[in-house]
């Protein structure tokens, strides 16, 4: 996300507006806040409203498509209840692989609205706004004011200690501001164990077979049936192919998305141990459909969450598409987690 001046001299008030226009629509929630400038070499972030100098700011960084961007989320509303009302602002920033595959009204109906997100949320496509805070790594917290940062780190480690930061922020002015207890949820913050990207780029030899066998390799698929692979996902055509995989973690979630626009969303067939899953192991996006399969319906690219709470007995993982001679669907990747 980074904003370039043209050539001609534009006063600061033009050049603000022009990045305001540029930027819009990677924003949901506000008008363009920042905009990343790459100048001699270095990247810095520069604020696009004088207000947003006039308080400290949370600003947190997530691959959504990672368990722990949607442990993130978690803290991330909880933090912007308590705090916002005592002039503390919340920005999220979304890095998500394929960038370009995501259309702005599923980021809106599939992310926004799902995870009812009430503060501003930008999309990194190219990376640079994260570079300016030197969010190499996701998740990332960065606790900032006036364009100093008081606190940030990155990984799974920092929500107890950044929330403890935020309250000492809070009340470097205000020495009796009365706090909440440090946030600490009922469910436990989840994991990624493991992930694999389909595509050629990443992916460089589909292992092809006759007959899946009845157990294979942890974290390696095997493929039978006609597939096509380009240089970010794989598809198929033939409604007998499959993927076979032995899931090396209990969460199993897929990036996909049909590449036929309709009103009706397609279907890719989920099974464990050679049967429709059982439904205490059903993911968000998981159900049964009439015909007694267990089904992800697909739309547009997004993560769809399948498989949770798989005994480490019972991880032999099938999946098919079944209407793929009718609406083919793209598979980007695979995200393992506990």
């Amino acid at each position: 996300m980074i904003w370039k001046p043209r050539e001609k001299q534009l006063t600061a008030e033009e050049a603000i507006a022009l990045a305001k226009k540029e930027l819009r629509p990677l924003w949901f929630g506000s008008e363009p806040l920042l905009a990343a400038i790459n100048h001699q070499g270095g990247i810095t972030a520069h604020p696009l409203d004088p207000a947003f100098s006039s308080r400290g700011w949370v600003i947190l960084f997530i691959d959504p498509t990672s368990f722990a961007g949607e442990s993130t989320i978690t803290y991330a509303r909880e933090w912007h209840r308590r705090y916002d009302a005592l002039n503390l602002g919340f920005l999220l920033v979304l890095r998500f692989p394929y960038p370009d595959v995501y259309s702005r009204t599923s980021i809106e109906d599939k992310f926004i609205a799902l995870h009812r997100i009430e503060f501003p949320v930008a999309l990194d496509g190219d990376g640079l706004l994260s570079a300016s805070f030197g969010a190499s790594e996701t998740p990332k917290m960065v606790l900032t004011y006036q364009q100093k940062n008081h606190f940030e780190k990155s990984g799974l480690q920092w929500f107890p200690e950044g929330e403890s930061r935020v309250q000492e922020f809070l009340r470097a002015n205000d020495p009796g501001l009365p706090l909440p207890p440090v946030f600490s949820p009922q469910l436990k913050p989840g994991n990624d164990n493991s992930k694999l990207e389909l595509g050629s780029t990443h992916f460089k030899a589909l292992r092809r077979i006759e007959t899946l066998p009845e157990t294979s390799p942890s974290g390696v698929p095997l493929f039978t049936g006609k597939w096509d692979q380009t240089a970010a996902s794989i598809s198929t055509a033939d409604p007998e192919a499959k993927i076979a995989i032995h899931c090396p973690s209990s969460k199993l979630s897929l990036i996909a998305r049909s590449m036929l626009k309709t009103v009706e969303p397609a279907s890719i067939s989920i099974q464990v141990d050679g049967m429709p899953a059982f439904e205490e192991f059903f993911g968000a996006d998981l159900q049964q459909d009439d015909d007694g399969r267990t089904v992800a319906r697909v739309g547009s690219a997004w993560l769809y969450r399948v498989l949770d709470r798989l005994p480490a007995k019972n991880r032999q993982v099938t999946i098919s598409f079944p209407e793929a001679d009718r609406v083919r669907v793209s598979l980007y990747g695979l995200r393992f987690g506990e």
